[in-house]
């Protein structure tokens, strides 16, 4: 058995999440409480019904997530919000939350991780939105294009290809999740090939017309890595168990 306050002030210094500027619908930290004390962690991406489910069906006392369940917006208490928390309050079971902190961090972030699974080597980071100090890698690879799709596709089954630049990326900006809305800024900023979540459908058109590569890997494939990362960090300094709570997710 833990302290969840001290779990919390470990993943708050760790992730620097009084630091970092995050959207404003976005709330990082501990969203929801419980009697202070943990037994068992649950990692997921999202703290939707299923999560909170499956995470009390696995006795876990913690769930850490990296879309929480507080977005900025005042909503009352009534239907699936209510059905959480009750649900939350039943069981014991509190929420932290940790959104561009955990797709940022040098070391277990999200686009680090993919850095990393894919063998690739930062050059430097890229300024994505100087209103959030929203910064992301750009990698070099030391393989061509086709090899770079295979490893997409076996890192993440659904990716989707946009081939219209070189067969040989040497600057690769990733950017997991919802980073479509930057693709525009990667290009601006060098970037031959790009690698994110999801986007519209206009974005095959800044392809092909931009003559770059682009790869939608999906926006819950790509961002399950920092939650996983952070449940193991936990796990081994506070000595106590942890699971990934699977979503089947393909968005």
């Amino acid at each position: 058995m833990a302290s969840l306050y001290e779990m919390v002030d470990f993943c708050d210094n760790f992730l620097n999440t009084g630091r970092i500027k995050d959207y404003e619908r976005a709330y990082n930290g501990l969203q929801f409480e419980n009697d202070g004390t943990v037994t068992k962690i649950g990692a997921a991406v999202d703290a939707n019904l299923l999560t909170i489910e499956r995470a009390i069906v696995n006795k876990v006392d913690l769930l850490l997530v990296h879309h929480g369940m507080l977005w900025g917006q005042t909503m009352p208490i009534r239907e699936i919000i209510y059905k959480k928390y009750k649900l939350l309050m039943a069981n014991n079971l509190a929420i932290y939350s940790a959104h561009l902190p955990l797709d940022m961090h040098a070391e277990i972030g999200n686009n680090a991780s993919i850095v990393r699974a894919l063998g690739l080597q930062q050059i430097h980071k890229i300024l994505m939105d100087a209103a959030y100090d929203f910064e992301i890698p750009l990698a070099s690879a030391e393989y061509d294009r086709q090899a770079l799709k295979a490893k997409l596709i076996a890192l993440f089954p659904g990716t989707k290809c946009m081939e219209f630049g070189t067969k040989n990326p040497k600057k690769i900006a990733i950017c997991s999740g919802g980073g479509g809305s930057h693709v525009v800024d990667m290009i601006q900023s060098g970037a031959d090939t790009v690698i994110t979540g999801e986007g519209p459908r206009h974005l095959f058109d800044i392809a092909c017309e931009s003559e770059i590569n682009l790869y939608i890997c999906g926006h819950y494939a790509t961002e399950t890595f920092g939650v996983k990362n952070l449940a193991q960090l936990v796990t081994g300094k506070f000595a106590v168990k942890s699971i990934f709570i699977e979503e089947e997710c393909e968005l």
